[in-house]
């Protein structure tokens, strides 16, 4: 996953809308409210807090936090009497140049779970 794609996926979940500032078909576009600019969450962790609380209502949590080798993964619960204890969770991984990178492209990737 790209990061304008990442930054794309979380903007319209925390219901934020995309202004055409580019080629929406291939994912260039702003989302230029409250002052932010459309790399926000590929370039601040701060700017990520208030997507994974929005997460935590649907399941999803922060598991692994690595800044030293720039991976972050998150997780969901399944059913836990379906699964035994090692299948009972679905995880979302990202290793990326920057931990902010990683943690913006992993938020997406459980986003895109739920959906």
């Amino acid at each position: 996953m790209k990061t304008d794609e990442a930054n794309r996926i979380i903007a319209e979940y925390m219901d934020r809308r995309c202004y055409n500032c580019g080629d929406i078909d291939t994912g260039h576009c702003c989302f230029a409210v409250n002052g932010y600019g459309n790399d926000e969450y590929t370039n601040s962790l701060d700017a990520l807090v208030p997507v994974w609380e929005k997460l935590k209502d649907s399941g999803v949590f922060m598991n692994q936090f690595f800044p030293q080798e720039n991976r972050v993964q998150l997780y969901k619960e399944k059913c836990a009497e379906e699964y035994s204890p090692f299948d009972r969770f679905d995880y979302f991984m990202a290793e990326e140049n920057t931990i902010q990178e990683a943690a913006a492209i992993a938020t997406a990737k459980a986003i895109q779970e739920l959906k």
